[in-house]
């Protein structure tokens, strides 16, 4: 726990441990901005730096709006429990003139903090001595019976840490039971069959293959991300050996739990050795991952007591399954007068999926520095295979704004979305336009050829591409041009989905704020709509208020309740 100075200059800032200053000052906050502080951890102080113009105020019992000079506004939660400090100027350690939230109503906004409603607070010119020139409020006893907006806004929850992480126990069907005791593992390349494999019958050993090791970095990169593990590289003797062995049969690579001997080490086959063999979305670079996570302690999830139920039985969900979904692209090459097609499974997995990730955090902890700042996460389609989010903190934005397909996103955690989606009837017309192909006759085959692989749920089309593990928490999302879907989550967030006619669900809570673009968009409530408000704004935008969450919608066409839809003109 540390205390902290912010200067603030727009969005929401509210840091939670330490007692922090949160500065104010005319000539850093952003023209026309919409600021919100809530800090209820710590002691707290907003200080206002002389120079800074207040030209109106609302004042409640325990919620504060500043209007300011140059458009921007100031809204501060928990309003009660800060400390205001007048003046002064921390740069160069001046302090200025404390105030409680009472006397500074009172002393610099010429008014007394409501029981309850809402009052008109007046203005003021701040200055450097910790003064205040003071313009008292037209009416002081004119009192307004509520302000729908600042009502609206006390919903907000900004939690912008982590939730609850992952235990043993969360994920029954990868979990061995056999892991590391250490948070750093050391790993090491074989070159020669060492002694103590003497009992295992290999056959076809060789040094292991400078096209491999980049594939083993990754993975372990991958894995440092979301837990609180370390890898070392070793010449000899790691705890994890790398190998590479004739195989038997299908099999492309086997390798043991974690333990003292051969325990924890990996053996691949000795037939791919080259860096278009080992390119990351291949078989054998997933095959890599695969046996990494038995070495880490990951059983497989189809067997050995705990399994996946029947429809999360593969790689979307766990890479220790062997059922492949989502995996494939189709190449075509024209032949003279005919055309020849191949399924190539390019669209692996590269890293860990989302009950993988959460087996590993169980066992061996969290990384809780990993995008523990502001972070944006780009997706689209092809270039997004399959992420699982583990992000520390910050206010974080997925950013789908370039996609065309469509989004169905959840900003919940242990979820999945589908960014950027392209079905096999998009996908073969483009391949189609792309190749300008004009025969119907190859029209035909290639339309078959997506179908077909389609059917098998082996075609890459952006489908579940994106998961939020457990504990994390994202607060905003931008989608694109598709029809698309997001479901919010129990923080504020912030959601603009573009064109096209999207539906946002709104029912976890928080005060969210939303801008459906163009297109005819709906925002869908899982409450009656007499338990709801609605207000329009002087901006044109509609304010939502219920007893656990609000939100401010702006470009949506149509609020649906349980029990009704509303058409917002």
């Amino acid at each position: 726990m540390s205390n902290e100075t912010y200067i603030v200059q727009r969005g929401i800032a509210g840091r939670g441990d330490g007692n922090d200053v949160y500065v104010l000052s005319a000539h850093l906050i952003d023209s026309n901005a919409s600021i919100m502080i809530t800090d209820t951890l710590g002691s707290n102080s907003i200080q206002l730096i002389g120079g800074l113009s207040i030209t109106s105020s609302k004042i409640a019992s325990n919620t504060l709006l500043l209007e300011l000079s140059n458009g921007a506004s100031v809204t501060v939660l928990d309003a009660e429990s800060m400390n205001y400090i007048i003046g002064g100027d921390p740069v160069i350690g001046l302090h200025g003139v404390d105030k409680t939230f009472s006397t500074f109503t009172n002393d610099i906004l010429g008014q007394t903090v409501p029981v309850s409603g809402l009052v008109n607070g007046g203005a003021a010119e701040i200055n450097s001595n910790g003064t205040a020139v003071v313009t008292p409020p037209e009416d002081t006893d004119s009192h307004e019976s509520s302000d729908f907006l600042v009502q609206a806004q006390a919903k907000s929850n900004t939690n912008s840490g982590t939730g609850t992480v992952p235990v043993t126990g969360d994920s029954p069907a990868l979990e061995s039971g056999d892991y590391w005791s250490g948070s750093t593992i050391t790993y090491s390349y074989n070159t020669t069959e060492p002694a103590d494999y003497a009992s295992q019958n290999l056959s076809g050993f060789i040094a292991f293959p400078d096209a491999a090791k980049t594939p083993v970095v990754e993975a372990f990169n991958d894995i440092e991300t979301f837990t609180a593990l370390t890898f070392n590289p070793v010449s000899v003797d790691g705890d994890i050996e790398f190998n590479a062995v004739e195989q038997s049969g299908s099999t492309d690579g086997f390798a043991f739990y974690p333990g003292s001997g051969i325990g924890g080490d990996v053996f691949l086959n000795n037939d791919y050795t080259t860096t278009e063999q080992y390119a990351a979305g291949g078989s054998p670079y997933f095959t890599l991952i695969h046996e990494v996570g038995h070495a880490m302690g990951l059983k497989h999830s189809f067997e050995d007591g705990a399994t996946l139920p029947a429809d999360e039985e593969n790689t979307s969900h766990s890479v220790m399954s062997y059922t492949n979904v989502y995996d494939s692209s189709i190449e075509f090459t024209l032949v003279g007068n005919s055309i020849n097609s191949q399924q190539v499974r390019d669209h692996n997995t590269t890293g860990y999926s989302l009950y993988d990730v959460m087996a590993l955090q169980a066992a061996y902890g969290v990384n809780s520095t990993h995008n523990n700042t502001d972070t944006t996460y780009t997706v689209k389609f092809g270039t997004t295979v399959q992420e699982v989010l583990w992000d520390a903190g910050g206010t974080d934005l997925i950013d789908a704004s370039q996609a065309t397909g469509v989004c169905t996103v959840d900003l919940r955690e242990q979820t999945f979305s589908s960014i950027d989606v392209k079905d096999a009837a998009t996908q073969a017309a483009e391949k189609i336009t792309e190749m300008g192909i004009t025969s119907q006759t190859f029209i035909d085959f290639i339309n078959q050829q997506y179908t077909n692989i389609d059917n098998q749920n082996e075609l890459y089309t952006g489908e579940m591409n994106l998961a939020i593990s457990k504990g994390v928490i994202i607060e905003n999302v931008t989608t694109g041009s598709g029809n698309d879907r997001v479901q919010d989550n129990s923080v504020d967030n912030t959601i603009n989905t573009g064109a096209g006619n999207d539906t946002i669900l709104l029912t976890e809570g928080g005060f969210d704020t939303v801008d459906g673009g163009t297109g005819t968009d709906t925002v869908q409530l899982n409450i009656a709509s007499s338990a709801a408000q609605v207000e329009k704004q002087n901006d044109g935008s509609y304010v939502v208020l219920a007893d656990n969450f609000a939100a401010q919608l702006t470009g949506v066409e149509n609020l649906q309740f349980t029990d009704t839809t509303t058409t917002l003109v």
